[in-house]
């Protein structure tokens, strides 16, 4: 995204997710003068000099006042989840990963599959509504915490993530099988189709919660809005 400002020096600015986009200045006398631009992950922004260019030159003191709300609007942080679920044997996995620009503490999900396509459910046992082979609940990556048990036959479960960093990932795994009397692949998989609309619910910090559905691909994507 490129931007310009209407101020007494020409202004372009192209700002992006990395952390230092870069803003060309052209002063008075026609010389170009370049100001780097560091996006901290809490939204704050500071200006620092590159060259010589801009020494002696008025504007860019009222220039950097003047624009540096505006810049932070145009590459604003932004907190988001991804959950993708993954089908394999003998343990499919969900994975959390902070696709954001901000870390993110405190994580309370919930996770439903009552509305999926497939009528899925958690198969935790060897006894129960579960189709042969079973997994019970077991963390693989990241601060994951189960809350309360997962019942064989259950179609919810709900789980804390102590902390996730920029680009990091939580997961665990879990055996889910379908219920349908005609399944893709058989009630012991899962295709993609059968776990799309079945949801995810996801706060961070004891925020309001924000509600997801997952794809036809197994995926969801929670927007948390603003760092």
């Amino acid at each position: 995204m490129s931007v310009t400002w209407k101020l007494p020096c020409t202004l372009t600015a192209t700002p992006s997710r990395a952390q230092t986009s870069h803003l060309s200045v052209v002063n008075g006398d026609g010389v170009p003068t370049t100001l780097g631009y560091h996006k901290m992950v809490t939204g704050v922004g500071r200006f620092c000099r590159h060259d010589n260019h801009a020494d002696g030159d008025p504007n860019i003191s009222r220039l950097i006042s003047s624009v540096i709300g505006s810049l932070l609007l145009a590459s604003g942080a932004s907190a988001d989840v991804q959950i993708r679920f993954i089908e394999s044997a003998p343990k499919d996995r969900f994975v959390f990963e902070n696709t954001g620009d901000c870390a993110l503490t405190d994580l309370q999900v919930a996770i439903d599959l009552a509305n999926s396509n497939g009528k899925l459910i958690f198969d935790t046992t060897g006894a129960g509504a579960g189709v042969e082979v079973y997994q019970p609940f077991e963390v693989r990556d990241g601060e994951v915490a189960l809350q309360g048990q997962v019942r064989d036959g259950d179609t919810q479960l709900q789980i804390t993530i102590a902390q996730l960093a920029i680009g990091e990932r939580a997961s665990f795994t879990i055996d889910v099988d379908d219920t349908l009397k005609n399944s893709a692949l058989g009630n012991i998989r899962v295709a993609g189709s059968e776990i799309a609309s079945g949801q995810v619910n996801l706060s961070v910090a004891g925020a309001q919660p924000i509600n997801s559905v997952f794809s036809d691909r197994g995926i969801a994507t929670v927007t948390l809005g603003d760092c």
